[in-house]
C-alpha cells in the first residue's frame, strides 16, 4: 500500500489490466471451490450412510446367530443360563431391523430386501421360540424333529444371502465414493494451485512494467509468493492426510468420521486465509480506483472490487458464527449491503428496507446468496437510483409456496427492467454470474416494472433449502 502511495506518474493500462485479471482469477477459484465443497459434503454424508447400512446388516446376522447358538445350547444342556444370550439377541434383533429399515427407506431395492429379511427373521425367531418352548415342556423329541428339518436352515441361508447382497452393494458404493473423493481432492488441489500460480504470474508480469517502483514491488511480490507457497504446502499436507484417512476408512467407520472433521478444520482455515487475501486485493483495487480517471477502467475495477468485497463479507459473517455451519440470512444480507452502500456517493440518501424471513442458510449456500444479492443491489444503486436524488431499495427473502426460496430486490429509481437487462447484457460478467449461480438451485431470474417507478428483480431458487430460526429478530428497515 505504501508503494502505491509513493508512485510518481500515471499507472500504465497494463498494470491495471493485470490487477483486474488477478482479481478475476481469485474470484473464479473461490466459486469453483465453493461448488466442489458442496459436492464433497453431500458425498461425505452418503459415505457415512453406507457404513451404517453395512454395520446394521452385519449386526442383524450376528444377533440372529447368537440367538440360534443360545437355543442350541439350551436344547443340548437344558441349562437356563443359555436362554439369557438367546433372549438378549432376540430383543436386539428388533432394534437392528428397525434401524436397517429406516436407513434403506429411500432405496427401493434395498427396502424390499430388508422387508424380506424382516419376514424371514420373524419366522426364524418363531421357530427358535417354539423349540425352546417344547424343550421346557419336556418334548425334546418334537423339538429335535423341528430343528432337524431343512426349514430353519433354508431360512438362515436366505437371510445370510440377502444380508450379504446388501453388504456387497454398500461396499461397492463405498469403493466408488472413496475413488470419487480421491479424484476430487486432486482436482481441487490442482485448480487452486493453478489459479494462484496464474495470479502470481500475471502480477509479476504487470509489476515488471513499473520500473520506478521495482524495489518496493519486488518486496511485495516476495511476501505474497512466500505466503502462497506456505498455503500450498498446507494444502498439500492436509490433502495427503485426507487421502490416508480415506484409505483407512475402508475398514473403520470411526476413522472416516474423524477424517471428515479434519477436512472441515482445513476448509475453515482456508476460508480465513482466502478472506485475508480477498481483503488485500479489495484494498489494492480501491487504491487503484482512486488513482484512475478512465471511466471504463474505473467501472471494471469497481465491479471487481465490489464482488470480491461481497465474498469477503459473507465469509467474515460465517466466521462470526459459533458453529461455522449456518448464518442468519438477515445478518448476512445486512452486512453485504452495508459494505456496498458505504462506497456509493451520498449513502445517507439511500434507504434500505428489509423483508426477510428468519431463515438459517448453510455455509455452502451463504456465499452464493451473498454474491447474488451483491449483484442485484449494486445494479439497483448504479442504474436504478439517481445518487443525487436518492431513493429506496427493498430487499426480500422468502420461502416459495412449494419448495425453495425467492430473493427479490426492488428500487424506486427511474431505470426500468428493459434498461437494466440491457445494461447487464452489455456488462456481460454480472449477468452471467447471476444466471450461473441461480442455475445451481434450478433457479430463474425475472425482471419486471415496479409499481410506479423502478425495477423489481426476482430470483426464484427451488433447489435452495433453509431452516426457520424461530428465535431470531430480522431487521425491518434501515
Amino acid at each position: 500500500m505504501q508503494v502505491l502511495h509513493k508512485r510518481r506518474g500515471d499507472i500504465s493500462p497494463l498494470v491495471i489490466a493485470g490487477l483486474v485479471v488477478s482479481a478475476l482469477l481469485l474470484l473464479v477459484a473461490m466459486i469453483f471451490w465453493t461448488v466442489r465443497w458442496q459436492e464433497m459434503m453431500v458425498e461425505s454424508d452418503k459415505l457415512t450412510h453406507a457404513y451404517e447400512v453395512r454395520d446394521s446388516s452385519r449386526s442383524v446376522l450376528q444377533n440372529l446367530l447368537d440367538a440360534e447358538t443360545g437355543q442350541r445350547g439350551y436344547m443340548i444342556t437344558r441349562r437356563v443360563t443359555y436362554l439369557e444370550p438367546y433372549r438378549d439377541a432376540a430383543q436386539n434383533l428388533s432394534a437392528d431391523l428397525q434401524k436397517l429399515h429406516n436407513l434403506t427407506i429411500n432405496n427401493g431395492e434395498q427396502r424390499k430386501a430388508v422387508d424380506r429379511v424382516r419376514g424371514l427373521v420373524t419366522a426364524k425367531l418363531n421357530e427358535l421360540a417354539e423349540t425352546v418352548s417344547l424343550v421346557s415342556r419336556g418334548e425334546s423329541s418334537a423339538a429335535l424333529a423341528l430343528v432337524s428339518s431343512d426349514k430353519g436352515k433354508a431360512q438362515m441361508d436366505s437371510i445370510r444371502a440377502i444380508l450379504s447382497d446388501i453388504v456387497a452393494v454398500e461396499t461397492s458404493s463405498l469403493d466408488s465414493r472413496r475413488h470419487w473423493f480421491d479424484n476430487s481432492s486432486l482436482t481441487m488441489t490442482a485448480t487452486i494451485i493453478g489459479c494462484f500460480v496464474a495470479a502470481l504470474t500475471t502480477i509479476a508480469f504487470t509489476f515488471a512494467a513499473m520500473v520506478r517502483q521495482i524495489e518496493a514491488i519486488g518486496r511485495n511480490h516476495r511476501d505474497l509468493k512466500n505466503f502462497n507457497e506456505g498455503l500450498e504446502g498446507r494444502v498439500a499436507e492436509r490433502t495427503s492426510a485426507l487421502e490416508a484417512s480415506l484409505a483407512d476408512a475402508k475398514a473403520q467407520r470411526n476413522a472416516a468420521e474423524h477424517e471428515r472433521k479434519r477436512v472441515e478444520i482445513l476448509m475453515r482455515e482456508l476460508d480465513h486465509r482466502v478472506g485475508n487475501s480477498l481483503a488485500m486485493v479489495s484494498s489494492l483495487l480501491g487504491l487503484q480506483l482512486s488513482r484512475t480517471t478512465d471511466p471504463m477502467i474505473r467501472q471494471g475495477l469497481d465491479a471487481a472490487r465490489l464482488r470480491i468485497q461481497t465474498i469477503g463479507s459473507s465469509q467474515r459473517r460465517l466466521r462470526m458464527q459459533d458453529d461455522f455451519q449456518t448464518v442468519l440470512a438477515g445478518e448476512l444480507f445486512s452486512a453485504v449491503i452495508d459494505d456496498i452502500v458505504s462506497v456509493v456517493p451520498h449513502p445517507e440518501r439511500i434507504l434500505i428496507k428489509y423483508d426477510i424471513d428468519p431463515l438459517l442458510l448453510q455455509a455452502r449456500d451463504a456465499t452464493t446468496c451473498a454474491i447474488l444479492l451483491g449483484e442485484l443491489v449494486t445494479n439497483a444503486l448504479k442504474y436504478g437510483i439517481d445518487p443525487e436524488a436518492g431513493g429506496t431499495v427493498h430487499v426480500g427473502f422468502h420461502r416459495l409456496k412449494d419448495d425453495g426460496l425467492e430473493l427479490s430486490v426492488a428500487d424506486n429509481g427511474s431505470g426500468g427492467p428493459t434498461e437494466t437487462a440491457r445494461t447487464w447484457q452489455d456488462g456481460g460478467l454480472g449477468r452471467v454470474i447471476m444466471e450461473r449461480l441461480a442455475q445451481q438451485y434450478c433457479g430463474t431470474v425475472e425482471y419486471q416494472r415496479n409499481n410506479g417507478d423502478g425495477t423489481v428483480v426476482n430470483v426464484k431458487m427451488p433447489g435452495l433449502v433453509a431452516v426457520i430460526d424461530e428465535g431470531s429478530q430480522e431487521p425491518v428497515s434501515e
